[in-house]
């Protein structure tokens, strides 16, 4: 990561990380999928109008996901690219649909 990778994260504004937190969420609610999957899909997909980001960000924003309990780590992998996780809850949309 350069210089300029950082200022793209520090301008990052609560709504995006929020719209991007959903995302990941949303990908991993209809079944649990591997770490470096969810990074990968972030990286093609990345919502608008969020700016590309490096694969590491989405990275920690999962990390971070599964310390605020928003994941949860279904089988282990000899590092973070390799467990499996899943949504803690289904999204709200998905709860008002049964």
């Amino acid at each position: 990561m350069g210089d300029e990778d950082y200022g793209i994260y520090d301008s990052l504004t609560p709504h995006m990380r929020q719209a991007i937190d959903a995302t990941i969420i949303e990908f991993v609610a209809s079944r649990p999928r591997k770490v470096i999957a969810i990074a990968l899909h972030m990286y093609e997909q990345v919502p608008p109008p969020i700016p590309a980001l490096h694969d590491w960000f989405y990275m920690d924003r999962i990390a971070e996901l599964i310390d605020d309990g928003k994941l949860r780590v279904v089988t282990e992998g000899k590092d973070l690219r390799f467990h499996i996780v899943k949504a803690a809850t289904l999204p709200p949309d998905s709860q008002n649909s049964r």
